[in-house]
């Protein structure tokens, strides 16, 4: 919530740039070394005992941030499956696709687990425009089409600014990195402080609990599903 693109996708929504939120999307690909550091390569790792598995320890990632945008999530869909389907599909690998339904958007949320590489993001997109929020490089793109020109051209002044937009944050980025000013996990330093800052000045706490709450609820609705289908 407090990672610099998460923060700047803020202010452009609240800025009204975007227009209204009508649909959301998060992205999280677990990538296999990742897995066997964390020894989630062994079937008796304890998140396999769950009737989400791996979703119910990653899914919390991509979930929280869109509530945090769109509200808690009142419905939901969910698509589980392992993906052994072709000689070129990496053994093993495994799908969770969920769609939500919130008060005024309705948005989707994809696991893959095993993957050669790794990925996190969150796109938003409103009745102006779209912000794409990766938080892997801790960059974001805002992707509007302007008036005036042929649609073609528009679209491709669009792609041009996004891609001039992610090179600069990139570069400052790792200039940032270079001289100390950017550490790993920027948000989390930011509410640890922004938390004992809450509690030395008795004011509210950066994150409510009932935003916890919320991405618990919708946790459960997944895991209810996901156990319905198969038997649990």
């Amino acid at each position: 919530l407090f990672d610099p693109p998460i923060v700047k996708g803020r202010k452009l929504i609240e800025s009204g740039l975007l227009g209204d939120l009508v649909y959301g999307e998060g992205r999280y690909f677990l990538d296999t070394p990742k897995m066997i550091e964390e020894k989630m390569d062994s079937p008796d790792h304890w998140v396999y005992s769950l009737n989400s598995g791996l979703a119910s320890e990653y899914s919390p990632h991509t979930i929280y941030l869109l509530q945090s945008f769109l509200g808690p999530a009142s419905e939901i869909q969910v698509i589980h499956e392992n993906m052994n389907i072709s000689p070129t599909v990496q053994p093993g690998l495994e799908a969770f696709a969920v769609q939500l339904r919130f008060q005024h958007a309705v948005g989707r949320t994809l696991m893959l687990a095993k993957m050669p590489y790794g990925h996190f993001g969150i796109d938003l997109y409103g009745t102006r425009a779209a912000v794409h929020i990766n938080m892997m490089d801790l960059t974001y793109r805002v992707e509007m089409i302007r008036k005036g020109l042929p649609l073609v051209a528009a679209r491709m002044e669009s792609t041009v600014e996004q891609g001039i937009t992610s090179l600069i944050q990139t570069v400052a980025n790792a200039f940032r990195i270079g001289i100390g000013s950017l550490k790993r996990r920027p948000g989390h330093r930011t509410l640890i402080k922004e938390f004992y800052r809450s509690l030395r000045s008795h004011t509210p706490v950066p994150v409510p609990g009932e935003d916890g709450l919320d991405t618990v609820r919708t946790l459960e609705m997944i895991d209810r599903e996901i156990g319905s289908a198969i038997g649990k």
